[in-house]
């Protein structure tokens, strides 16, 4: 007979996912439950002072740490079922636990739940307003969050994952005013981190799970400034799968932080196995100057020493592309992205082939057999103009079927744009420019030179070449040496998968052939076997290619 659910586990099981998703409420496994507290605490320990969760829930980590507390007490040779002992185990809970979350039921909930397990352990009557001034409702990001036991000796948790779009606009103001790591496209999660950081005593630290997103992106540049001004990163436990939350496909990384100096981290590598129990993969000392402002990413010594060959001082894909992007988003793929059939009933100077990044193979594209509605005209230098589209009736029937939709897209409201524009802005035929094609997600280089034909989808990106043949650009691209700084830089997604983002393209080492070897690799790119291609460039980079296809195997394991 399976085991019956906790109030905790009903009460989150009555929320909606749509709910879940806007407020960023996550399920936290039991067994991620005792890796955080392990990180924070050590391997089976108690809190030493005051433990918050800022965001707790129904309860996952407060009834944790108050088990953690009674085993402590039972090392001890405290027996918790007598009136001393009971008198002081609940005395420690009154002083060690502290928690809030902006959800009222939950706290109810949290409550209950703490209470009733306290029972269990420590049998007898508890006050009804026990533990009712330590675990509250209330905004730990609020201009004045409760926070009764602060500073806090400890900070533990699973805060919210709530993307910037999703933030409500008065909200993201305040934020952006009070906050340094609200710029940009930043996160909820971010704000936790950063508001951990003032709560916390002096030598205090905190350990939260998060997406890992925030280790490498742009974005995340100014929480990481921060965290090093103010103090440094104790831990790092980093996952290899997405398989973590039952409503969450991100990847997460635990990270805990010390106010104060450190003089050097840990790095944990961390597998969730199909039982969901977390087991070590690789443990390692990394110096604290591994941590910089720019994105913190670890390597073995070997394949650090590989990834600095490869990089060498050869010169960036930045120098050799006059611009990388991605494809142009419509804001509504019903009404612009069509089929050849419906393509063909429409104004042919308005539809173009497309393809989406699946489509995009090592030197391959494969036709999608989709079109993409395009409203734009061309001036002679290649400006762009949105059509008068008057002027195609047959588009402008088609359109109009779905105009209540295109009106109510954020580019229309907000941004004051035409109802039959696009949502991206346009700036060049994209048809008719030879450019090098990759999916924005894959689980490995997929580059393929398109010699002016598509129209990419935002899930493609593209770059035009600069100062370097395409096909010879495109080989290098797709080398196994560059796949393995791509795949040590991206981060994971889900699945195995890396994002092929521009910020991580940017600085992928384009060294440059003779022109007799840049012929040699012109040619096999255009033959039958394009991958010669890729093993000649590969050449380039003066590393034992049986060495960079075994650090290709270990990262994609």
């Amino acid at each position: 007979m399976s085991e019956a659910l906790s109030e905790s586990d009903r009460y989150l099981a009555t929320l909606d996912r749509d709910l879940r998703r806007a407020t960023g409420v996550v399920y936290t496994p039991d067994a991620i439950v005792e890796l955080v507290l392990d990180q924070e605490f050590g391997p089976g320990e108690a809190p030493t002072g005051p433990v918050l969760d800022p965001a707790c829930g129904a309860g996952a980590f407060v009834t944790a740490i108050v088990v953690r507390i009674a085993s402590r007490f039972e090392r001890r040779g405290i027996n918790i079922r007598t009136v001393p002992g009971r008198r002081r185990f609940l005395t420690e809970i009154e002083r060690l636990l502290w928690a809030v979350d902006v959800d009222s039921c939950a706290i109810e909930v949290s409550l209950r739940e703490v209470r009733a397990l306290i029972e269990r352990l420590a049998p007898g009557p508890l006050s009804a307003d026990y533990l009712a001034g330590n675990i509250v409702a209330g905004d730990f990001l609020g201009a004045d969050p409760p926070l009764p036991g602060a500073p806090y000796r400890h900070v533990v948790g699973n805060p919210p994952y709530v993307p910037v779009d999703r933030i409500e606009a008065l909200a993201k103001r305040d934020y952006r005013e009070r906050f340094s790591s609200a710029a940009g496209r930043t996160d909820l999660y971010y704000l936790f981190m950063e508001q951990s950081t003032q709560v916390l005593q002096d030598g205090g630290s905190w350990t939260l799970i998060t997406p890992n997103k925030f280790l490498s992106n742009q974005t995340g540049y100014s929480l990481r400034s921060l965290l090093l001004a103010r103090g440094s990163i104790r831990t790092l436990s980093l996952f290899t799968s997405h398989s973590i939350f039952r409503d969450a496909a991100t990847i997460p990384c635990i990270t805990t932080w010390a106010k104060g100096d450190m003089t050097a981290t840990e790095q944990r590598r961390v597998e969730i196995t199909t039982t969901g129990t977390p087991r070590l993969t690789a443990d390692a000392s990394v110096p604290r100057a591994a941590f910089q402002n720019a994105a913190w990413t670890f390597h073995s010594a070997q394949a650090g020493s590989l990834l600095a060959a490869i990089v060498a001082d050869h010169p960036r894909l930045a120098d050799h592309a006059e611009r990388i992007s991605a494809g142009p988003a419509t804001g509504y793929n019903p009404a612009f992205i069509v089929d050849a059939r419906t393509a063909a009933s429409l104004d042919e100077e308005l539809v173009h082939p497309t393809v989406r990044g699946r489509d995009v193979g090592r030197f391959r594209i494969q036709e999608s057999g989709s079109w993409m509605v395009v409203p734009y005209e061309w001036g002679a230098d290649g400006s762009a103009t949105l059509v008068d589209l008057e002027r195609f009736p047959r588009t402008r029937r088609w359109l109009a079927k779905h105009r209540g939709e295109l009106e109510g897209r954020h580019a229309v409201r907000k941004w004051g744009k035409a109802w039959w524009d696009l949502h991206d802005p346009v700036t060049l035929p994209l048809h008719e420019t030879a450019k090098v094609l990759v999916p924005d997600v894959a689980r490995q280089n997929r580059f393929a030179l398109d010699r002016g034909k598509y129209v990419p989808q935002h899930s493609a990106y593209y770059l035009m070449p600069r100062g370097v043949d395409a096909d010879v650009l495109t080989a290098l691209l797709n080398s196994a040496p560059v796949e393995l700084v791509m795949r040590s830089t991206a981060p994971l997604v889900k699945d195995g998968f890396s994002r092929y983002r521009r910020q991580y393209l940017l600085d992928l080492p384009i060294p440059t052939p003779t022109p007799a070897l840049a012929e040699r690799i012109r040619e096999a790119a255009r033959g039958e076997v394009p991958e010669a291609a890729a093993e000649l460039a590969a050449t380039l980079f003066n590393v034992d290619i049986a060495d960079v296809s075994l650090a290709i195997s270990r990262l994609t394991r």
